[in-house]
């Protein structure tokens, strides 16, 4: 895992802008649950290695049932590779 915690501290910083330009310009969202997930969504999508050569049926599979959330998984989206 290579990290830099000043990096990712930054980086959870404009990912929560994002959510709060989100909600502005949309006029809805919930706030506090899209932070409340954020860095659990971070270490998941961000700081987890990946690894394609896992088969399907071996892979773990993550179902955010928080749906006041979604804000946070769709700002993580993009950094996801």
């Amino acid at each position: 895992m290579d990290s830099n915690k000043d990096e990712d501290t930054k980086r959870l910083q404009e990912l929560r802008a994002n959510i709060l330009k989100a909600c502005f310009y949309s006029k809805e969202g919930h706030i506090p649950s899209a932070f409340s997930i954020l860095d659990i969504l971070y270490c998941l999508y961000i700081l987890l290695p990946k690894s394609s050569s896992i088969d399907l049926k071996d892979k773990d599979f993550f179902i955010l049932s928080k749906g006041h959330a979604s804000l946070a998984l769709y700002a993580i989206q993009p950094d996801y590779e």
